[in-house]
């Protein structure tokens, strides 16, 4: 029960503490995600260590430690790497809270993809042509934009209460600098 405990402190902590590491710099939520792993790791050791000095018959608690320890990580790195493998370190409900686009540009160290309305807010800071020049010349960037003619545009526009041709001119100034 303490091991549980324990185990759930680590967890549910942990689950508070990587949307805060990961503000400033996603890698760092990486590196948060594996010590919380290697904790929940340790606590389900020690639980079986202690199971094992505590009962008569220790020939179970062994392989079941190893196999609680290999599904465990399996799973995880499993799940971890499809993302990390896609380039994702880290994503942010909302950007006001996490990952400014200045930060996110000083991230680009080879290649950048974006999927986005008209990428204006990135294209706008200084960064922007920083990171692009980092980008390697053998890996294309990918900007996948709307249309300025998209209709969709204006009716965005309209429902943040802006001027209706606002984006889309946003749109048009962007793909200017790009």
């Amino acid at each position: 029960m303490i091991s549980n405990a324990i185990w759930a402190l680590i967890t549910f902590g942990g689950r508070r503490l990587l949307p805060r590491a990961a503000a400033s710099n996603p890698r760092i939520r990486r590196n948060w995600a594996l010590l919380l792993l290697a904790a929940v790791a340790l606590v389900l050791v020690l639980a079986i260590v202690l199971l094992r000095a505590l009962a008569a018959d220790d020939r179970w608690y062994w392989p079941m430690l190893a196999l609680a320890l290999v599904w465990s990580l399996a799973i995880s790195f499993g799940e971890l790497k499809r993302y990390w493998g896609a380039g994702l370190s880290g994503a942010d409900p909302e950007i006001r809270r996490g990952l400014t686009y200045e930060g996110s540009l000083r991230l680009v160290k080879r290649e950048l993809a974006f999927l986005g309305t008209g990428a204006d807010k990135l294209s706008r800071t200084d960064e922007f042509g920083k990171a692009l020049h980092r980008c390697r010349s053998d890996v294309p960037i990918r900007l996948l934009l709307r249309r300025p003619t998209d209709p969709t545009l204006a009716a965005a526009a309209l429902r943040a209460h802006k001027a209706p041709n606002e984006y889309r001119d946003n749109v048009v100034e962007s793909l200017r600098k790009i």
